[in-house]
């Protein structure tokens, strides 16, 4: 009894190299893009103040506290400057209605005009600049902290509003004969 291994057997092992080298590759470009975009995640520790600072830098119509760190898994922004879109989600070290009160001083320095807000377990503003809205959503962080979600979204310009109906001429629309109500 002959008890080599068929031939498509042997090659399996060079297979499962090969699925194994693809890997390490993928894994080694995907971590020298991340190195390259200059945004901390927010578990990871910060490398210094040029990491945040170049991440902010990129929205620089919003204030953010000294120590904020931008939480990457749920930012997500569109454009540039001050005509982005999109929501950014932070983290910092400011308890709740400190962060409250950071924002509502810091945000007329940076023309956006309060609309509302609510100060509570979670408080929300609301503010207008320009062509954008503003929607400020701060919340208890799990080990302490805040978590500040920043939604800014375009402005719909004001609509005039339809002109009200011409009342009706003689003759047109109602009619001319009483009204009488059903018979019982």
């Amino acid at each position: 009894m002959d008890q080599t291994m068929p031939a498509a057997m042997k090659t399996v092992p060079s297979a499962k190299g090969c699925l194994r080298a693809t890997t390490l590759l993928a894994l080694f470009a995907l971590a020298g893009c991340a190195m390259e975009s200059g945004l901390s995640r927010t578990g990871d520790a910060p490398t210094g103040p040029k990491t945040e600072s170049s991440a902010f830098a990129q929205f620089p119509d919003i204030p953010m506290p000294a120590d904020a760190v931008l939480n990457m898994d749920k930012t997500l922004a569109f454009g540039s400057d001050e005509s982005w879109i999109g929501r950014l989600v932070v983290k910092s070290s400011l308890d709740a209605n400190a962060a409250f009160d950071f924002y509502r001083r810091e945000l007329p320095g940076y023309r956006w005009r309060e609309i509302t807000s609510v100060r509570g377990a979670v408080s929300t503003m609301t503010h207008a600049r320009d062509k954008r809205i503003l929607s400020v959503q701060i919340s208890r962080a799990g080990l302490g902290g805040t978590e500040v979600t920043l939604t800014v979204s375009p402005r719909e310009p004001a609509k005039a509003a339809p002109p009200p109906p011409a009342p009706p001429r003689a003759g047109q629309g109602l009619s001319s004969s009483p009204y009488r109500p059903p018979a019982r």
